[in-house]
């Protein structure tokens, strides 16, 4: 027990899977395992839930969908502001595509917001404002941050 009466938390990645029936163990062992494993590789301590984690799972489990949507909006974005124009799109869609929250949020001036997202659907050639298209570039950006945290961790840089 943690000093404050609840359940300790651990400092490490827990995985918690489903609760089954016996015969159905295995797959909630199997769901553990990864849900651990994608707290991990992003960095989120603690013990999480599938729902947790929600679809960052699935982005650690398709590469192949990673590589691709990484290329098309990710890769699009290769001049001098690509950093600062992506940081912004990201915040953007944790924003619930709201250009004023994240100015707020980035200590930005909303035009500056705004020039950023134009820039990127300028780039691409698409509309953040489709959800589809917004899901397709929260995914890539969730592969980069997957990528990026598999860089900087000597010796794991090939595990997938």
């Amino acid at each position: 027990m943690h000093a404050t009466g609840g359940p300790e938390v651990p400092d490490g990645y827990l995985g918690i899977g489903p609760s089954v029936e016996l015969a159905e163990l295995p797959r909630s062992f199997r769901i553990a395992g990864r849900v651990a494993e994608t707290a991990r590789l992003f960095d989120r301590r603690g013990a999480h839930t599938l729902t947790d984690l929600g679809l960052r799972a699935a982005v650690v489990g398709d590469t192949e969908v990673g590589n691709v949507l990484a290329a098309r909006y990710l890769d699009t974005v290769r001049d001098a502001d690509a950093s600062p124009i992506l940081e912004t799109v990201d915040c953007y869609l944790s924003a619930g595509l709201n250009a004023s929250e994240t100015a707020n949020r980035m200590f930005l001036h909303h035009n500056t917001v705004r020039y950023r997202l134009a820039r990127f659907e300028e780039l691409t050639g698409v509309s953040l404002k489709d959800p589809e298209v917004a899901f397709q570039v929260w995914w890539a950006l969730r592969y980069r941050e997957l990528d990026a945290s598999r860089a900087a961790r000597p010796g794991r840089a090939a595990e997938s």
